[in-house]
Order: C-alpha cells, then sequence, then structure tokens
C-alpha cells in the first residue's frame, strides 16, 4: 500500500500571530514478497503420472499477494524426463519476488505388463506341445517394449524311434 500522511501544526499568540509547519509522510511498500523457509524444490513421480502443483510458502511485509508459476519445457535423458516450474510472488503495489524454482522429474520405475500369457500345462506324451503363444508387452512409460522369447528343455528327449518315444506305440 501507498499513502501520505500531511501533520499540520499551527501555533497563534494573543495577537494573532501565527505560524504553521506541515510534515509530510509518505509511505510506500517497495519491499518484494519473500519466499519462506522450508519449502520443497524436488518433485519425483511415476512416469505417466500428473506432477502435483505443490504451492510454496511466501509473505510480504505490506500487503496481499498473489501467486503465480509457469511450467518449462519438457526434457528427456534415457528413463527420466522433467521440467522447472518457475514461481513468482506479486503483492499488491506491484512487487514481484525473485523466482523459485521446482525441479519436477518423472523416473520409469514399473516393469512392463505381459498380455496373453498361457498357463503351465501338463501333457501326455501322445500329445503335441502347442506352438508359443502370442505374448504382447505394453509399458507406461515405453511404446516400444522389447519382448524377447526363449525356449529350455529340461530333461533327456526320447530319441526319436526309441523305446520311450509315444509315436512307437500302436
Amino acid at each position: 500500500a501507498q499513502y501520505n500522511i500531511i501533520r499540520r501544526k499551527k501555533a497563534v499568540d494573543h495577537c494573532d500571530n501565527e505560524v504553521v509547519a506541515t510534515q509530510t509522510i509518505s509511505v510506500s511498500d517497495n519491499q518484494a514478497p519473500v519466499w519462506v523457509d522450508g519449502n520443497e524444490n524436488t518433485f519425483v513421480y511415476e512416469c505417466g503420472s500428473e506432477a502435483a502443483v505443490v504451492t510454496p510458502g511466501a509473505s510480504d511485509n505490506c500487503s496481499e499477494f498473489e501467486l503465480s508459476y509457469e511450467d518449462g519445457n519438457e526434457w528427456t535423458y534415457g528413463c527420466v524426463s522433467g521440467f522447472v516450474r518457475s514461481w513468482t510472488a506479486t503483492d499488491a503495489c506491484g512487487n514481484t519476488s525473485v523466482v523459485f524454482i521446482q525441479n519436477i522429474s518423472f523416473e520409469d520405475t514399473t516393469e512392463p505388463q505381459l498380455s496373453e500369457c498361457p498357463a503351465d500345462l501338463v501333457l501326455n506324451c501322445d500329445e503335441e506341445v502347442p506352438a508359443p503363444a502370442e505374448v504382447t508387452a505394453t509399458d507406461a512409460c515405453d511404446e516400444n517394449v522389447q519382448l524377447y522369447y526363449e525356449e529350455t528343455i529340461l530333461g533327456d528327449m526320447p530319441a526319436e524311434g526309441s523305446i520311450a518315444d509315444c509315436d512307437l506305440i500302436t
């Protein structure tokens, strides 16, 4: 707030002689709002989620103030992305605080999800082993999930034509 106080003093003697003194007091707000101690400035979220707007605390010595923020350009480095959120506080007299920076990042900490995975099977030796299933993989943070297939045989398969080969049984 800005305002002036004018104080006037007048002295008059018994002969009507007078003197007047004037004092002007100017009050102005020329100090910007300040950020309070303890404001968090680093936030880490799971990728694919939205960053919460965490309003930092500020104070002003003379008037109410408004907080505003602007989000900077998004950056990506490997499996981490993020942006900078810049806050300012402006009081009723137009004084603006220094910028308060919040660093916001998103990290991929969740494994991909597999779909269409078949259940375990127990087959008789005369049943045919089915072809591998068409499995799909999705990930909230990666559109190009790599899907690998590996098949391992444990134990000894009977040699074709041996007595243990079920195809010989008639």
